[in-house]
């Protein structure tokens, strides 16, 4: 098993060595120490072939959107700019009780939990 490095310095170092250069910035900037350890540890441990790092800019939004697409997690609808998400049956990142459905005002949707679109935004 790979030796884990806590200290700020060599958390850093890990992430500049392991991360392209422009995921790596996105790191950077966000200038917290504890972060670096924690994305460190889990990138020594686990050793992903590559790493990307989403913000909320639109460049990654839509990476991310080709990716799922790409996957086949998501579909691409006929509504502009709209997909519909698979689940795995195993899949537990969502708390599914509490996730609302963005529709249109007056849209009801059958056994799904939704929310009109303004109110969720």
């Amino acid at each position: 098993m790979a030796t884990i490095h806590t200290d700020n310095m060599n958390a850093r170092e890990i992430l500049k060595n392991r991360l392209e250069e422009i995921q790596f910035k996105k790191i950077d900037e966000i200038e917290n120490t504890s972060l670096y350890k924690f994305l460190a540890k889990y990138i020594e441990i686990l050793n992903p072939k590559n790493i990307f790092v989403c913000t909320d800019s639109n460049e990654d939004e839509e990476y991310v959107r080709k990716k799922a697409i790409e996957y086949g997690e998501e579909k691409e609808l006929e509504q502009h700019n709209h997909t519909v998400h698979f689940d795995n049956y195993y899949d537990q990142a969502r708390d599914k009780e509490n996730t609302k459905i963005l529709v249109d005002k007056g849209i009801e949707l059958p056994f799904l939990n939704t929310m009109e679109r303004e109110k969720g935004i």
